[in-house]
């Protein structure tokens, strides 16, 4: 018998395994290009039993996770590379169910279930710990240092600069592992109530390739490539805080208001050329304003944090605001000024907010409103500023402490629109429970970074994918920490 097994053989020598009472230890991944870093981590991992077994994940589970450009190895060399390392006892394709794990560990029941370090900290994800459960499978993690394939085969993509290098190595001397990973498992058993006048809407966005026009017309000329709809905003948060908070509820207008927006490719990201609306921009009438104070009564006593997204079309009405202001245990919100409602939408409308969200275009629309010193900014626990690549700024108007500044932790930008609603979804919980600034800032800009690879609101931010990125920030000594010349 070789070493590399289909799926039969590879249960009949677990079964003769498991009947000779060997210790059997199971790893899985894609070894998309084998490093040294997973011949460290394999040689490790044979340490902690008799037979090795390392299950590889297809390539069409690697290109739906990694992209279409991956794996840059066919399934069998990959095979093939890890059955020449002497430490492997055997090695098989994952064909067994969803092909990234879970339904291996349920078919094989391994002694061990094996990852790498960069999954100590966090833990394994929930569908593979849930399977090594079931199974009763141990989970151990290797202590080799790590390596990644991405940075192998993109060594000028995923660098950081040296600003950013030495703030990530001050807030790593200022701050543990154990506090980032305590304030996010903080949020588990919120219940948050999302109020926005963008969630009942038809929204879709096209790719376009622009055209070139004549020398006499100013106007953008574009041909349509791609259409999708995308959710609307309450939807977004909504998805965002699903699985770090014990329950979201949704409270928006009927009014719909149908929104096209027009994005061409710049190299790998996206820019928006222009976008429509169409709807309502009204106030609500009376009958549904007190639709809407109704609820609100009823679901304010039993939130913990209230977030809004305020459009600018009808929702907030001054009774409304009042009623939020004064009730919500934790108010948090971003008042959006852009092409349907400018300059008609300051933030300065609020009287209250306990953390406002605002990029650098509605802070200045804010502060060149008449006495905007008596109002929303300056009655803020908290202010956050986007300011795009440059990162962000979390201030305290109240204590007039010092900024807390975060640079942009994003090298994949493929969609930077809608990381300002991943930076509320985020920040407003963890301020609501009392975490540090500075990791509400850290923690805020890891959730832009990680949105920023997802195009037109795709997917939303996860739990396990966010403190596996942070964690990754968290541990990586500063001589492996990716570069980028000045």
């Amino acid at each position: 018998m070789g070493k590399v097994l289909d799926i039969p053989a590879m249960m009949e020598a677990m079964n003769a395994a498991r009947s000779q009472g060997r210790t059997t230890v199971l790893c899985h991944g894609a070894f998309d290009i084998p490093h040294a870093g997973h011949v460290r981590h394999l040689e490790e991992a044979k340490t902690f039993g008799d037979i090795l077994v390392v299950g590889v994940t297809p390539a069409n589970v690697v290109a739906a996770h990694k992209g279409d450009d991956r794996p840059r190895i066919d399934d069998d060399d990959r095979l093939f590379h890890l059955a020449a390392l002497a430490c492997v006892d055997y090695v098989f394709l994952d064909t067994f169910g969803v092909g990234h794990g879970p339904d291996a560990i349920r078919a094989l029941k391994p002694d061990i279930f094996c990852k790498g370090i960069d999954y100590a900290a966090v833990g394994l994800p929930p569908v593979l710990a849930e399977a090594a459960a079931e199974v009763g499978a141990a989970v151990r993690f290797t202590s080799s240092p790590k390596d990644s394939t991405s940075r192998i085969l993109r060594p000028d993509a995923a660098t950081y600069p040296d600003a950013t290098l030495a703030w990530l190595e001050g807030f790593r001397g200022r701050h543990t592992t154990g506090e980032v990973l305590e304030a996010v498992r903080g949020l588990e058993k919120l219940r948050v109530l999302v109020m926005s006048d963008s969630t009942d809407v038809d929204e879709s966005e096209h790719i376009v390739e622009e055209l070139q026009g004549s020398p006499d017309e100013d106007f953008p000329a574009v041909r349509i490539m791609e259409k999708s709809d995308v959710p609307g905003v309450a939807n977004v948060l909504q998805g965002h805080l699903s699985t770090f908070v014990a329950h979201t509820e949704a409270l928006t207008q009927r009014q719909t208001v149908r929104t096209e927006g027009f994005l061409a490719r710049c190299g790998d990201r996206l820019r928006q050329v222009f976008a429509t609306t169409e709807g309502p921009n009204e106030l609500l009438t009376e009958g549904e304003e007190d639709e809407i104070i109704e609820r609100l009564e009823q679901l304010l006593p039993e939130v913990d944090v209230c977030l809004v997204a305020d459009y600018g079309r009808g929702l907030f009405t001054p009774i409304i605001r009042h009623i939020i202001e004064k009730r919500a245990p934790f108010l948090a919100g971003t008042v959006k000024s852009y092409f349907g409602n400018y300059p008609n939408n300051p933030a300065t409308k609020w009287n209250h907010m306990d953390l406002l969200v605002l990029n650098h275009a509605e802070v200045e629309l804010a502060l060149s409103q008449p006495n905007p010193s008596d109002r929303a900014w300056l009655d803020c626990m908290y202010v956050i500023e986007t300011e795009g690549e440059r990162g962000l700024n979390l201030t305290d108007p109240r204590q007039r402490g010092k900024p807390r500044a975060c640079p942009s932790l994003a090298l994949d930008i493929a969609d930077p629109l809608g990381s300002g609603d991943a930076i509320l979804s985020i920040a407003g919980p963890l301020l609501a429970t009392g975490t540090d600034p500075e990791v509400v800032a850290f923690l805020s800009s890891c959730a832009a970074a990680l949105h920023c690879q997802v195009v037109q609101n795709s997917r939303f931010l996860d739990r396990y994918a966010l403190l596996k990125f942070a964690m990754g920030l968290m541990l990586t000594p500063e001589a492996d920490a990716p570069k980028r010349k000045p």
